[in-house]
């Protein structure tokens, strides 16, 4: 691909000229160059300028040639590839897709049950901790409903301090329920698939399959990963449950103090602890009748509240666990599939302007 120009022949004898090009020929062999083409010119004169001319032009044309037979290789090949990606438009999963995906997970997971397990949680807890002292025990004897869904160690990492995170595998699809999702994911890329050309669309069909095997594990992985929102603090519950010890401490201190009366005058005949009224009532018995009358008034006043805590915590639980599922089914599945419709609009667009350049 080298050519060698010995300039100024005419300042040389034929004789000289034959030697130094023999010469020079022998160096350039000794380099490694096997056939080196050497051309003797003579600007002043013009000796041997027409042959370089005529081989310098031989060599252009030929590299026009190799280029013209790469670039008409090159336009084949895109053309026989980009008929096989096909012309018409493909479809891709849209939010419908995902919302459909999510309502078979939802399902798969029995949200509502998960839902009504948090709203009884956080009711048995708010009435424990807003009850009368004396008779709130009786809801911490209760099973715990999230106990009976493996659901009462789910927690946000940040709270393992005070309960461990339950293992994933905690939460079991039911294979009727694996199957309904495998069918949602069919029904939804069935159209995209449809859509694409034969090759892309085994491609398509596997990239699916495989995708579509690591779903369980990625729901399960996703509700254990989602607040429930049952541990949230409420201020109200701690206000309420310091007044009804302190409604309670009236109440033991009116009985205690009607207790020593009646100690003191079994012993001495008489109370020698003072009883002043309080209205028509002495005020030890007012303390004690008003401590228990007000408690359970405060406790009964408390339910109404926390049941409406509870029923906005079950709300609340399933849409985060809506929020998650959708997460997991658009990173899991929708994303896959969109991409790779991607690469095959990026392998047209790519073929195009080669074929139009």
């Amino acid at each position: 691909v080298m050519t060698f120009v010995l300039n100024q022949t005419d300042r040389l004898t034929q004789y000289q000229l034959s030697d130094i090009k023999e010469d020079l020929v022998r160096l350039l062999r000794l380099d490694g160059l096997a056939r080196p083409q050497v051309y003797p010119v003579s600007a002043l004169s013009g000796d041997g300028v027409q042959a370089l001319r005529q081989h310098l032009a031989q060599i252009a044309m030929d590299k026009r040639s190799m280029v013209a037979r790469l670039q008409a290789d090159i336009v084949a090949q895109a053309g026989a590839l980009r008929g096989s990606l096909g012309v018409g438009d493909v479809q891709t999963l849209a939010s419908g897709d995902v919302a459909a995906l999510t309502r078979a997970g939802m399902a798969a997971i029995s949200s509502d049950q998960i839902g009504e397990a948090v709203r009884q949680a956080v009711r048995r807890r708010g009435r424990a901790a807003t009850g009368w002292p004396l008779l709130s025990w009786i809801n911490r004897l209760r099973t715990d409903p999230l106990k009976r869904l493996h659901l009462d160690r789910f927690r946000p990492r940040h709270e393992e301090a005070e309960a461990p995170q339950l293992a994933p595998s905690a939460l079991t699809l039911h294979p009727v329920s694996r199957a309904r999702i495998d069918t949602t994911v069919r029904e939804v890329t069935t159209p995209v698939l449809a859509s694409l050309p034969n090759h892309w669309r085994q491609v398509m069909g596997d990239l699916v399959t495989r995708q579509t095997r690591l779903l369980p594990d990625a729901i399960r992985q996703g509700v254990a990963a989602t607040d429930l929102g049952v541990t949230a603090r409420h201020a109200w519950w701690q206000a309420l449950r310091l007044i009804q010890w302190l409604v309670l401490a009236v109440a033991v201190a009116g009985l205690v103090w009607l207790g020593a009366n009646a100690v003191l005058t079994l012993l001495l005949g008489s109370p020698s602890l003072p009883t002043p009224q309080w209205g028509r009532l002495p005020l030890p018995t007012a303390m004690l009748l008003g401590g228990f009358v007000v408690g359970l008034v405060i406790a009964g006043c408390a339910r109404l509240g926390v049941g409406m805590t509870a029923s906005a915590a079950g709300s609340g639980a399933v849409r985060r666990l809506r929020r998650s599922m959708e997460q997991v089914m658009t990173q899991t599945l929708t994303r896959p599939v969109n991409d790779e419709i991607k690469r095959l609009d990026q392998a047209r667009e790519a073929l195009d302007r080669v074929l139009a350049a």
